[in-house]
């Protein structure tokens, strides 16, 4: 999707440091971060067609079958 045109504007550590919460945030700041984020999910997952939302579906019980078996 976006992923390339994201890693041409920006070094890797930029994406990262712009998505890893910070431990110096307080508990109702990161609360409203992680809240936000949500919202931004939700609004990515509501434009998606039928065909990739069910791949999303897949991939999600994969991982979580992963998950599973690792754990076992």
């Amino acid at each position: 999707m976006n992923k390339n045109k994201n890693s041409k504007k920006y070094s890797l550590e930029e994406m990262a440091d712009a998505h890893i919460i910070s431990e110096d945030v307080t508990p109702s700041e990161r609360k409203e971060i992680l809240n936000s984020f949500r919202e931004e999910r939700r609004k990515m997952f509501s434009g998606l067609s039928t065909e990739q939302r069910i791949f999303s579906s897949i991939l999600q019980l994969k991982f979580q079958i992963e998950d599973y078996i690792k754990k076992t």
